[in-house]
């Protein structure tokens, strides 16, 4: 979406495109390399096989522990886990 230099006035218009061009081009750079981060890291604690196994509505409480309860899970008090 970029012009080659001397095609014309560096406009109003031109300057905003311009501008939101590169804020875009910006953004998915640095948004990818943080994706990419975040899935490294997530892929060493939880295997790429499990992940597969979850719906979406147990990964995003997997991740952020936003959610309804998984209504085939059976909560376990810490207590019952040292018995």
């Amino acid at each position: 979406m970029l012009k080659p230099p001397g095609t014309g006035r560096l406009t109003l218009f031109r300057d905003v495109l311009l501008s939101t061009s590169a804020l875009k081009f910006n953004l998915r750079r640095y948004m990818k390399e943080q994706i990419g981060a975040f899935t490294e890291g997530f892929n060493d604690i939880v295997p790429r096989e499990i992940i597969s196994l979850l719906n979406p509505s147990e990964l995003e409480l997997l991740i952020s522990g936003r959610g309804g309860a998984l209504p085939h899970a059976r909560h376990v008090m810490p207590c019952e886990l040292t018995q």
